[in-house]
């Protein structure tokens, strides 16, 4: 999940994902992820849509409702 902005236009970015066991070498927040798609997939798309790097994980299926919510508010959903 991540929320851009740019110009004044909301969109979001939605992908499914599991978070997998890994040995954490730094402090903070943050996992190792296994996508429903090829990681080169996921990258081009990230890519060629200008998706800044950082982005949030949920527990749970909620690709849904954030189509819907984007829908209602107007935003652009990038997959």
């Amino acid at each position: 999940l991540r929320l851009d902005s740019a110009d004044g236009k909301f969109r979001l970015f939605l992908d499914r994902a599991q978070g997998v066991p890994m040995q954490k070498l730094l402090k903070g927040t943050y996992l190792k992820a296994v996508f429903d798609r090829p990681v080169g997939e996921v990258l081009d798309t990230v890519v060629r849509n200008g998706i800044a790097h950082h982005a949030s994980m949920v527990y749970g299926d909620f690709i849904k409702p954030f189509e819907i919510l984007a829908q209602i508010e107007g935003w652009d959903v990038v997959k």
